[in-house]
């Protein structure tokens, strides 16, 4: 495994653990290699607006040197009613 790799590996755990401690809702981390940009962080969560925003903000707080894209999917709170 090269340097970049146990790198990548390792922030993504980073990202895993500060999201334990932000939500409970179930997330996907993926890591694509860029050649100008390096790394490019990729999390998914369905999440509602509200908890989208939130979760996006403390991560980008707290991975200010990595480039950290959220998608959030939005909760469809009827079909959650049923």
């Amino acid at each position: 495994m090269s340097l970049s790799e146990v790198e990548k590996e390792h922030i993504s755990r980073e990202i895993a653990q500060e999201l334990r401690k932000l939500t409970r809702l179930p997330y996907k981390i993926e890591a694509e290699y860029e050649p100008d940009w390096g790394y490019i962080y990729y999390v998914t969560i369905d999440a509602n607006a509200s908890e989208a925003l939130e979760i996006n903000l403390r991560l980008q707080e707290e991975f200010k040197e990595t480039l950290l894209l959220g998608h959030f999917r939005p909760i469809d709170l009827q079909a959650k009613l049923l």
